[in-house]
């Protein structure tokens, strides 16, 4: 079964103001469209194009509620993903995580064992970090 659904772009700041309506096929609102969230969560679940072929439910999240084993499968009681469509004004100016095709910078830590079954060695090797961590 297909199942239609659509929901309403989160504004954020940083969106852009045609691409998801442009995707949707819809005429731009002129205002920031940041996200388009499609899946059940419960801060913007999915809208059902057409409720009567669910039995009357409005969003995604309340089908799943009132008939999960033909939503999702027998046994199942909750969407396992959120699917998110972004659209950003422009380029993010965040720093990139390295990635595996540059040199690594290998540096050594001190890791307390999770558990005192597993000891390797008193350090560890960590090759890639996170430009981010604040600890060496």
């Amino acid at each position: 079964m297909f199942l239609a659904i659509t929901n309403v772009p989160r504004d954020y700041a940083w969106g852009s103001t045609e691409a998801i309506s442009t995707l949707l096929g819809r005429t731009p609102s002129g205002r920031p469209e940041a996200e388009l969230w499609l899946g059940a969560h419960p801060g913007s679940p999915s809208v059902v194009v057409n409720p009567a072929v669910v039995d009357g439910a409005d969003t995604l999240a309340d089908w799943i509620a009132a008939q999960p084993d033909r939503a999702l499968g027998q046994g199942k009681r909750h969407l396992p993903f959120l699917m998110k469509v972004l659209a950003a004004a422009a380029p993010s100016r965040s720093r990139p995580t390295p990635r595996r095709s540059r040199p690594a910078k290998a540096s050594t830590a001190r890791i307390a064992p999770a558990s005192r079954s597993w000891r390797p060695s008193a350090t560890t090797r960590i090759l890639f970090r996170s430009p981010r961590s604040s600890t060496r």
